[in-house]
């Protein structure tokens, strides 16, 4: 980290060279404006959906897409795949993991669906066993760690008397 990305965007006239910089909190895009001014937005990566893989039929078979996604699509940043199908899986785990987004599949009509389910932002699974601790394992059962009520005392007494030395007088 930090990973520079160059990709070619929309603008109003064409294709735009874009470029981004990419760091675990935040997202750097950098742009040409009209005018030939850079312009640097700075967008945090938890406003980013999650990281989306898209496959599409082409004419070398199934081609298949990363991108970090945005709800604006103008910030949205493609993400470099290289490899096999099974490579580009490892990738988009990786790159979600990374960032902290969600993992997304885009389907052949360009919907969106998580993953796993989620709740808000956090994602929903199957309850852990409370105990299930290799700490808890080892210690000892309640019913032996109470206290026990004490009984008569047994064993030595031990008392300590005042002795006192009186002088006799005659």
């Amino acid at each position: 980290m930090p990973i520079r990305i160059g990709y070619s965007g929309r603008g109003r006239r064409g294709p735009v060279p874009q470029l981004a910089v990419i760091r675990r909190e935040t997202v750097v895009i950098r742009r040409e404006c009209e005018a030939g001014v850079p312009l640097y937005i700075q967008v945090p990566t938890r406003s980013y959906r999650g990281v989306v893989l898209s496959a599409r039929a082409g004419t070398d078979g199934q081609e298949i897409s990363l991108r970090l996604e945005h709800g604006n699509a103008d910030l949205a940043v493609p993400l470099p795949v290289e490899g096999s199908p099974e490579d580009a899986l490892e990738t988009w785990h990786v790159w979600a993991e990374l960032l902290g987004c969600p993992l997304l599949i885009e389907d052949a009509d360009g919907r969106i669906h998580d993953v796993e389910r989620r709740l808000g932002g956090l994602a929903v699974r199957p309850p852990r066993a409370r105990r299930a601790n290799r700490f808890f394992a080892e210690r000892r059962p309640r019913f032996l760690t109470r206290r026990r009520v004490g009984g008569v005392a047994t064993g030595p007494v031990l008392r300590e008397d005042e002795i006192i030395a009186r002088g006799v007088e005659d």
